[in-house]
């Protein structure tokens, strides 16, 4: 019986150094694991600053090409304007803006809208102030077409 527990703690014994030397390996695997992870989320951290700045300088020029398409139309629709001013009599600016603010608001929402509209908008004028209106307004649904 003696010999049995002799044997048995021997045995304990070697089980013991063998986890140990087998948890010390292990630890090392999980180091090396840990600085291998460590250089990866650095070049993620560094993947995603980069994503960041790109993201950044994207908006940056998404901005500057609105505000580049906002004044484009702006300039066409004053040139627009100083055109009928300058080529027709019949026109007034007072009430080519007020014709202008309807139309935009309608061709905003449906284009088909805005051209079957304007023969009712062009009722109350005279025949001159009409074709010349109906031409203004054809030139301003086109516009909005075109930056739509």
């Amino acid at each position: 019986m003696k010999k049995v527990f002799v044997l048995l703690g021997v045995l304990l014994i070697i089980m013991l150094v063998g986890c140990s030397t087998k948890n010390s390996e292990s630890q090392s695997e999980i180091n090396k694991d840990d600085e291998t992870v460590t250089a990866e989320s650095q070049d993620s951290n560094d993947s995603v600053g980069q994503l960041e700045e790109s993201e950044e300088e994207l908006n940056n020029t998404l901005e500057q090409v609105e505000d580049a398409e906002t004044e484009l139309y702006i300039n066409m629709l004053n040139s627009l304007l100083n055109e009928y001013d300058t080529n027709y009599e019949e026109f007034d600016i007072k009430v080519a803006l007020s014709l202008y603010e309807v139309v935009k608001g309608i061709a905003e929402q449906d284009i088909d809208v805005a051209y079957d509209m304007k023969e009712s908008l062009l009722e109350p004028l005279s025949e001159k102030q009409a074709e010349v209106y109906g031409l203004f307004i054809d030139d301003v649904i086109e516009l909005e077409e075109s930056f739509k």
